[in-house]
């Protein structure tokens, strides 16, 4: 508030004196050099009464009738209180200042402000006060030259990042306008690395979504799923285990992708049965490319782009079967035994054979 006051009276006289100043800020022209340190060291407080009894106490005394000197006193004594009771919010010394000044800095600073005023109200100078002076001049340009040092270095640091971040991205935006040229002219397609995985990760999940879509309502089988991660070369997509024995089915898939022209990226999945490998079936895709000849102005295609899926219709419907003869579903079973037996008139006995099937190694159910 003090240093608005003095800008707001300063500010006119400054620019009737200065005229090619009218269109310039005139904010730091309006101060003194000591404000500046008040700005440096400034700390906005916020109000925070920590023992409002005692602050009570003390305006209490203050309606009691008394001497002058006693009710100045009492006025003093609460604002002090208010004073201790004030938290510091914001200070700019610590947040800003003090990365680029040393605490030294603030007395010498306090020096300068003091022989400025000696020197402009014209008091008298001997050769040492004149050393002295100079001496202090010399200390804080050296304050100043090393705060601007360490402030140019964060700015280069940052405009080097900027710069480097535009080169990157004239680059991309070049190699984007060469690679849309080449498709356009060859009629091909070149993927990079992210789109190539997004087809597989298509096909693929959608079948493990169709495999726990149908058997969802099975309480006597555990599905657990993973979707494919590019971040990952090897890992486990399906894992069905049964509830009543130790049977346990899993897909497991290896990931290799070349995102050059022509190269050519596979899926190989694998069918696993109680630690045995059942099955094998690979989703392959080969890269477009393409070649700019000279003698012609532009590019003809070297490879078209293939996504194959040779093999994997029949490999989903083996996984299907697979399920069926290892994990049967025996409540059903059993209901249509009963079923029958209820309509034959019959007398049924159903027996969960405790005999493991040698070649599917499961439980058989069996009628009597």
């Amino acid at each position: 508030m003090y240093l608005q006051e003095k800008y707001s009276k300063r500010r006119k006289d400054y620019k009737i004196a200065a005229e090619s100043f009218k269109n310039v800020s005139d904010s730091l022209l309006s101060i003194d050099t000591d404000d500046l340190l008040e700005i440096m060291t400034y700390k906005a407080k916020k109000f925070k009464i920590k023992d409002i009894s005692k602050l009570e106490v003390m305006l209490e005394g203050v309606k009691e009738h008394g001497e002058a000197v006693k009710l100045v006193q009492n006025y003093k004594a609460i604002i002090s209180e208010m004073k201790n009771n004030m938290d510091i919010k914001v200070d700019l010394w610590k947040e800003i200042f003090k990365e680029y000044f040393s605490e030294s800095f603030i007395e010498e600073w306090r020096r300068f402000c003091k022989n400025r005023n000696h020197v402009a109200h014209n008091k008298l100078l001997d050769l040492n006060a004149f050393n002295k002076i100079s001496e202090n001049i010399s200390n804080v340009e050296g304050y100043l030259d090393g705060a601007k040092k360490e402030f140019d270095k964060e700015l280069s640091e940052e405009e080097e990042t900027e710069v480097l971040e535009y080169i990157e991205e004239e680059e991309y935006k070049k190699e984007l306008h060469e690679l849309y040229i080449m498709e356009q002219e060859a009629g091909v397609s070149i993927l990079d690395a992210n789109m190539i995985f997004d087809k597989f990760e298509e096909v693929t999940n959608q079948f493990i979504e169709d495999i726990d879509d149908t058997y969802y309502f099975r309480n006597d089988i555990k599905i657990e799923k993973n979707k494919m991660s590019i971040a990952e070369s090897e890992q486990d997509i399906l894992k069905i285990s049964s509830k009543i024995n130790d049977d346990i089915l899993e897909v497991k898939s290896k990931l290799n992708i070349e995102e050059v022209q022509q190269g050519e990226s596979e899926v190989l999945l694998k069918l696993i049965i109680n630690g045995k490998m059942i099955e094998e079936c690979s989703l392959k895709y080969i890269n477009g490319g393409a070649e700019f000849q000279s003698d012609l102005g532009y590019y003809l295609p070297t490879s078209y782009n293939e996504f194959s899926q040779k093999g994997f219709e029949e490999f989903v419907e083996h996984i299907s079967e697979f399920i069926e003869d290892y994990f049967p579903d025996l409540k059903e079973e059993m209901e249509i035994e009963m079923y029958i037996a209820a309509k034959d008139g019959g007398i049924t006995q159903l027996l969960i054979s405790p005999v493991k099937n040698v070649e599917k190694n499961m439980y058989v159910l069996m009628t009597i």
